[in-house]
């Protein structure tokens, strides 16, 4: 489950765009603010599954262009967090964060779930 910050008031991403924010093609939502990537610790199962079930890459693939934009100062490193309770957290403090989660039967309001699609287009609220 792909989770936002209220104040990036997105309803959907595509799959592209999920991929473009985590590969971080895309740093700014529609609306010009910073997106600040929260994930899994890059060791988890969590992590992996997400990287090739949503992304289409292997974990270390992401680990290299992060690494890559971080120490060239092209970029700002992700949020990594231990457990879904820590993501959503992570989110729900941070403005324009996204993150992933394993499914749950409910969220707090404090976080807003992100549908994916196959639309290219962003729908904003």
């Amino acid at each position: 489950m792909i989770i936002g910050h209220p104040s990036i008031q997105l309803d959907a991403l595509s799959t592209q765009q999920l991929r473009r924010i985590y590969l971080a093609r895309q740093q700014f939502w529609p609306t010009g603010q910073k997106i600040t990537v929260v994930m899994h610790k890059q060791l988890s199962s969590a992590h992996r599954d997400f990287c090739q079930d949503y992304l289409n890459v292997f974990p270390y693939q992401i680990e290299r262009v992060w690494n890559q934009l971080v120490y060239s100062g092209q970029a700002e490193p992700p949020l990594f967090r231990e457990t879904d309770s820590m993501v959503i957290e992570a989110v729900a403090r941070t403005p324009g964060a996204i993150g992933y989660i394993n499914a749950v039967d409910s969220l707090p309001s404090s976080v807003q779930e992100i549908v994916l699609g196959n639309s290219s287009a962003v729908e904003v609220r």
